[in-house]
């Protein structure tokens, strides 16, 4: 429904049936693609058929219309120690989050928010635990992705307390599909060693 063939008084333009190809001859095809009126991304597959003693398929068309896609990778941390007496916790650095434009136009991301997921006091404060070390997007300053290209985001991780910490970075963008437009953080902390913590008290002594 999307596609037709350009025909006379087009130029330039496609045979009209029934039409004779000499020996050694070629003619030319012309198609038009209207895309379809929608805010998704949307791909279109058609064929042409040549009738001559019999039918086959002779071309295939494929087009899409120009939307631009999202997709953001997530981010799995290793363990670290935690902040304790005589002891500051590690702070560990993430495999960085890409942001990849998976469409065919132009992607703009206008901002990543950094969201606590859990548990509790992370969902408070995600910063206790996250720190993103990359300049971000802005409204004022956007980020403009041409299709297929990618943008790095680094996240830090420096867990407070044991067991896991997860967090988010949502992404504010103009994408048509989302295959995913939330990157998922998330880290471990471990109870310091003791005998580091020992060392470092007697160190301060």
């Amino acid at each position: 429904k999307h596609w037709t063939v350009v025909t006379a008084p087009n130029v330039p333009a496609s045979p009209t049936s029934p039409f004779v190809i000499g020996a050694g001859d070629s003619v030319k095809f012309y198609f038009q693609y209207t895309s379809p009126d929608t805010k998704e991304l949307e791909c279109d597959d058609d064929s042409l058929l040549l009738t001559t003693c019999r039918e086959f398929t002779f071309a295939s068309l494929h087009a899409c219309n120009k939307k631009p896609a999202i997709a953001a990778t997530d981010a799995t941390f290793e363990c670290a120690r935690i902040d304790s007496a005589g002891y500051h916790g590690d702070t560990v650095s993430s495999p960085v989050v890409a942001v990849v434009n998976t469409g065919n136009d132009t992607l703009t991301v206008s901002g990543i928010t950094l969201i606590g997921l859990s548990p509790a006091d992370v969902t408070q404060n995600p910063t206790f635990d996250f720190t993103i070390a990359s300049p971000l997007p802005t409204v004022q300053q956007p980020w403009k992705i041409v299709p297929g290209d990618t943008q790095f985001v680094q996240v830090n991780a420096h867990p407070h307390h044991s067991g896991q910490r997860s967090a988010a970075l949502v992404i504010t963008d103009d994408a048509s599909i989302n295959r995913s437009d939330t990157a998922l953080l998330t880290a471990c902390g471990m109870p310091p060693d003791i005998n580091s913590v020992e060392e470092k008290s007697t160190m301060l002594e």
